[in-house]
């Protein structure tokens, strides 16, 4: 099976790759998908700049190749707009890489948005591109023959747990990721919505009052939630 992971250097994607390599037998490609826009460039550019220093690290558990990457602009950086644009990419370098399937990673915080008062969260209710209710729907209309988008992109259970959970798998690569949407002059802003998740993480909790609770009465999940087996069923490989 070749899989084509969209990495952007931030901690879902880092450790779905290092998940991957580490646990199946699958080819690996990673594609990066660059927003050309003025106000993402410095996000981009300290994206960039992890992935180049993390790429070494990860090579050495296995061999995966890096496709070139693809580019899009959208004047700033919206959710929906992210997910529309990164669904089409994907599908297209997924084809030129001759992949089966493509994966874009997401953590159980996903699944929460800000209030209108930017003061607390609320579970998210359909919005278009929103990939709790099915972000693959983008693609349906450029499928082609023989495609079918539950199949070639694919929603993994290992989204589901908490960005702690992730932390927690990267280890010593943590300090390599990126996260803020916001940078400036190299350093991260420490106050975007990423870098709330990001800080809450590290400590072993969650910046999301929900998932923060049931994580202190319950505590951060195991390595064991996410297993090969979980990896068959999700890219079909059990029936």
């Amino acid at each position: 099976m070749k899989v084509l992971i969209l990495w952007s250097g931030g901690i879902e994607s880092t450790a779905l790759l290092k998940w991957v390599l580490e646990n199946t037998e699958a080819e690996v490609f990673t594609h990066y998908i660059h927003n050309l826009t003025p106000s993402a460039s410095e996000r981009c550019d300290a994206e960039i700049s992890c992935m180049s220093w993390m790429t070494p690290r990860l090579q050495n558990i296995r061999f995966f190749t890096q496709t070139p990457l693809s580019t899009f602009s959208y004047w700033g950086q919206t959710e929906p707009a992210d997910y529309i644009h990164h669904g089409l990419k994907g599908l297209e370098a997924m084809r030129l890489a001759g992949c089966d399937l493509f994966i874009r990673a997401n953590c159980e915080e996903d699944q929460w948005s800000k209030s209108p008062d930017r003061k607390t969260y609320n579970r998210r209710v359909n919005y278009p591109g929103h990939w709790t209710i099915d972000r693959r729907a983008v693609i349906e209309p450029h499928l082609r023959p023989g495609e079918e988008k539950d199949k070639v992109y694919i929603n993994l259970k290992i989204a589901e747990q908490p960005k702690t959970w992730h932390t927690s798998y990267l280890g010593d690569l943590l300090h390599l990721t990126h996260s803020c949407r916001a940078p400036r002059l190299g350093e991260q802003c420490n106050v975007c919505r990423s870098c709330k998740e990001r800080e809450a993480a590290i400590q072993g909790t969650s910046a999301v009052p929900a998932i923060a609770n049931r994580i202190a009465s319950e505590g951060v999940p195991g390595k064991e939630v996410y297993t090969r087996r979980h990896w068959q069923e999700d890219t079909g490989q059990l029936k």
